[in-house]
């Protein structure tokens, strides 16, 4: 009994360990299709990766959930929105130095709690803070909000003090947010305001869906993309002026690895009044991969939609043009991978300064979800002056 004991066990074990080998293999033959058909414009350069400790003396929480990016050229600061629901600690977002020489890198030097209305921490579960923009003194924060929640906190963009303090409020764009159909109109749980930018010339805030809203179709899925909401805000009075058609990407896939995944867009930069840099994300779960891709938008002949509830019930309309210009599975098998993670969830971008050689410097970080299986990572780029420019 004993020996056939130890028999099971052990051709338990060669079973396990066979299809683990075979699943790897599968994994490793997909990552490098994803790198063979990967692009990457003429004047991006990769330059380096920096992977950030969780711990910090400066704060008891720990680092992390970075989702979105800000630099402020004249103090030389780098924000990081982090998008804790104040559970790990308080809602918070991270100033970083910015350094060139030796090497480009990022050094924290402060942290700075967030304050609600009341002048206190939001509530656990309350904010999901994504993206970060700076005006003046003034900071802005998207937040998706909280679908599934008892009493559910519509997404929208709260503007604070450079020390957290609330000051006031942008509500969610048209057509985001119906509190009564909140399960068949508006946004889908967890796929709201990802992303934020402010205008160079200061006139407008930008901020985008995640994915589309209930009433605007279906999801994307491979084979089709589908439609999301860029909105533009005039940063007087804050009304929405404009709102254009996005659409995202069908799910990122290969000639021989064809999978579903969890698609987005995550973050976008503010080139001019109608013009941006959007980047888009595609988790595929069974190969492990987060695949992600920079795409620059034009939007000055897409259809103004802010008036249409829905856009299924609008005859036609033009979305945004968008060109590839760079993918980061070009990077796959060049960075050390960590747990089976090569580029992990990257969610915010934003120009830095101009390099000594006078490119410009792109910023790409990543979520971790405070997970060890899981890092923060930036990822630098130089970006070269014949390319679309901030």
């Amino acid at each position: 009994m004993k020996h056939f004991t130890l028999f099971s066990l052990l051709f338990f074990c060669f079973t396990t360990f066979s299809k683990e080998k075979e699943k790897d293999k599968k994994r490793q033959g997909a990552l490098k299709e994803f790198k063979e058909q990967a692009y990457v414009a003429p004047g991006i350069q990769f330059l380096g990766e920096q992977i950030l400790s969780t711990k910090t003396p400066l704060h008891k929480s720990p680092v992390g959930g970075l989702s979105g990016l800000e630099y402020h050229a004249p103090s030389n600061t780098l924000y990081a929105i982090s998008d804790d629901r104040s559970q790990r600690g308080p809602a918070r977002w991270y100033e970083f130095d910015l350094n060139l020489k030796p090497k480009v890198e990022v050094s924290l030097k402060k942290v700075v709690p967030i304050k609600d209305r009341r002048g206190k921490t939001p509530v656990e579960g309350s904010v999901d803070y994504e993206g970060i923009a700076r005006l003046g003194s003034q900071v802005f924060i998207s937040s998706e909000g909280y679908v599934k929640a008892l009493d559910p906190v519509a997404p929208k963009i709260t503007i604070h003090d450079l020390e957290g303090k609330y000051l006031s409020e942008i509500p969610a764009p048209p057509h985001f947010w119906k509190l009564k159909k909140v399960r068949s109109f508006g946004i889908r749980h967890n796929k709201a305001l990802e992303s934020l930018d402010i205008s160079k010339d200061g006139k407008w805030v930008f901020t985008a869906g995640e994915h589309s809203l209930h009433q605007d179709g279906k999801t994307s899925n491979l084979k089709r993309g589908s439609h999301l909401r860029l909105t533009a805000f005039h940063t007087k009075g804050y009304h929405p002026a404009k709102q254009w058609v996005y659409r995202l990407s069908k799910y990122a896939q290969t000639k021989s690895h064809k999978h579903k995944s969890k698609s987005g867009l995550v973050d976008l930069i503010s080139l001019d009044a109608d013009e941006f840099l959007t980047l888009e994300r595609h988790y595929i779960k069974a190969v492990k991969h987060t695949s992600i891709s920079l795409f620059h938008t034009s939007c000055k002949d897409a259809t103004d939609v802010k008036n249409h509830a829905s856009l299924l019930k609008i005859k036609s309309f033009k979305p945004c043009d968008k060109k590839r210009l760079l993918d980061l599975d070009s990077l796959l098998f060049e960075l050390k991978p960590t747990k089976g993670i090569t580029t992990d969830n990257i969610e915010g971008m934003v120009f830095g300064p101009s390099l000594p050689t006078g490119e410009r410097l792109l910023i790409f970080v990543s979520d971790n979800n405070f997970s060890d299986k899981q890092k923060t990572q930036f990822l630098y780029y130089k970006w070269g002056k014949e390319l679309p420019q901030k």
